[in-house]
């Protein structure tokens, strides 16, 4: 490997890793203490219409960690996506006619749609089982 090719390999690592370091405080955000005084904006009772639940059991129920937590991937997942395709878009457009670059460009584009085409099947397909299964046992849908 040359010395250009790994300065942007090890750049690309590095960016990539300060994008999900940078992201871990919002993965690590607390609910208020309860003690706290709650504004109410009307804000409880959207989220009440919404979830049929009292917000303070949104804080504590599983389903509720666990969506949170799979949201939390998902963006993540598309900012890795916005990344990879603003990268291989500038490699493509910064490629000055060398094809061994504009096929690497090509391919990190065609690779990351194609994840990000995976990823999206696999949570439609989940969300839509999760769904099955809580209506089949809960009779609500």
């Amino acid at each position: 490997m040359t010395k250009p090719n790994r300065l942007m390999r090890v750049s690309t690592i590095a960016a990539v890793g300060a994008m999900f370091i940078l992201a871990l405080p919002a993965l690590a955000a607390e609910a208020p203490a309860a003690s706290e005084p709650v504004i109410d904006t009307g804000l409880q009772k959207t989220a009440a219409t919404a979830y049929g639940k009292n917000v303070s059991q949104l804080r504590t129920d599983p389903a509720a960690i666990i969506g949170y937590f799979i949201k939390s991937a998902l963006s993540l997942v598309g900012l890795v996506f916005m990344v990879l395709i603003i990268y291989g878009g500038f490699l493509w457009m910064t490629a000055r006619g060398n094809e061994q670059q504009v096929e690497k460009a090509k391919n990190i584009l065609t690779s990351s749609i194609i994840g990000m085409l995976i990823i999206g099947a696999g949570y439609a397909l989940t969300n839509f089982v999760i769904n099955a299964i809580t209506a089949a046992t809960t009779g609500v849908s």
